[in-house]
């Protein structure tokens, strides 16, 4: 398993606070450090902000789909995440540097992202309790001095959220071809 394994690391949570809002909040105890808002229930399009910076996301292509991130009001990319088939992955930013997104453990419900070294960075634990989406994220030292610690946040918990919809949607056609 991959953590950061580190007893200074310093742990968020990410929240929603309404169940009728495609809103989230990372949180350090009760003070906001960062959003994400899902644009539309149906689309993958989501705006993320944080004291660093303001970014889209959005899930584009089919095989293999990547996610693309830009700028807020800009119609660049500014880094894409490449998809593997178990849904870890690797983020490239424009100046070359990579981040991969990995599972933590057997059951893929626990996801870290690391450096291109494999020093892990930001750990995430979420919890799915019906319509309330929730997640431990466990920041490591060397983390908290990047840049990109924000955004790896924000993307991390994106990436979180699109496997569970998707899970969701698989499990609803299984139900749907099940009682045809």
């Amino acid at each position: 398993m991959t953590t950061t394994d580190d007893p200074t690391a310093q742990t968020l949570t990410w929240v929603k606070p309404s169940p009728l809002h495609g809103r989230y909040e990372l949180r350090e105890g009760e003070d906001v450090r960062a959003t994400l808002q899902r644009r539309s229930a149906f689309g993958t399009l989501a705006d993320a902000e944080a004291a660093e910076g303001r970014w889209t996301f959005k899930r584009v292509g089919f095989l293999p789909p990547r996610v693309t991130v830009r700028d807020a009001g800009a119609n660049t990319e500014a880094a894409v995440f490449q998809v593997h088939w178990d849904g870890s992955g690797e983020l490239t930013l424009n100046d070359g540097r990579r981040f991969m997104w990995q599972a933590a453990n057997f059951w893929h419900s626990q996801w870290t992202w690391t450096d291109a070294e494999g020093t892990p960075l930001l750990h995430f634990r979420p919890v799915h309790l019906s319509w309330h989406e929730q997640a431990q994220v466990e920041v490591s030292p060397a983390a908290l001095v990047l840049p990109e610690c924000s955004l790896l946040a924000l993307l991390g918990w994106y990436l979180t959220l699109l496997r569970a919809a998707d899970a969701n949607n698989s499990a609803g056609a299984i139900a749907v071809a099940a009682s045809s």
